[in-house]
């Protein structure tokens, strides 16, 4: 697969996915060579272009940051647009992912009370099973993506608890 022509859809940053954002962004940078850019490493950069020209790499440093900021800044909901797009992060991609990082731990605490209490809100029926292990698995999976160590004895014991008298046989 060529990777300039690399399309995919990555998700919008919002309140709660942080996490999960992070990771897709990162990846999606890492295919199109622009993740080790805004790490600060420039190990990488050619120095002459398919003609064997020499690259004036302030220019070729300044597009590839251009378009490392666009990709980024074009996957932010609108409504974190006006506090993560400061302190230079309306224009550059260094520190607008700085100041995304530093949102999201902001938000680290308050991300693994809304995934506890959607454990806690799940509701087991005998004529829900599949959606109930399918919604239990996403919950846990969000608490492990906020690295909170999930203990699968207590998990055992949630489920068992939720578990409806018309499932004791099973």
């Amino acid at each position: 697969m060529n990777k300039n022509n690399l399309k995919t859809r990555l998700p919008l940053l919002n309140q709660h996915n942080f996490f999960v954002w992070l990771i897709k962004i990162a990846s999606f940078l890492q295919a199109k060579k622009l993740y080790q850019l805004i790490l600060g490493n420039h190990l990488d950069l050619p120095t002459r272009d398919n003609k064997g020209k020499f690259i004036n790499l302030n220019n070729f440093l300044k597009e590839k940051l251009d378009i490392t900021h666009s990709i980024i800044i074009t996957n932010i909901d609108n409504s974190l647009l006006c506090q993560l797009a400061v302190d230079g992060g309306e224009d550059n991609p260094i520190k607008l992912l700085a100041n995304i990082v530093r949102f999201g731990s902001l938000n680290k605490q308050a991300n693994v009370f809304r995934a506890w209490m959607k454990i806690e809100l799940l509701q087991l029926r005998d004529n829900n099973i599949e959606k109930f292990i399918l919604s239990f698995y996403k919950c846990v999976s969000e608490l492990r993506m906020l690295d909170v160590a999930v203990d699968k004895e207590n998990l055992a014991y949630n489920i068992l608890a939720k578990s409806p008298d018309s499932l004791g046989s099973v």
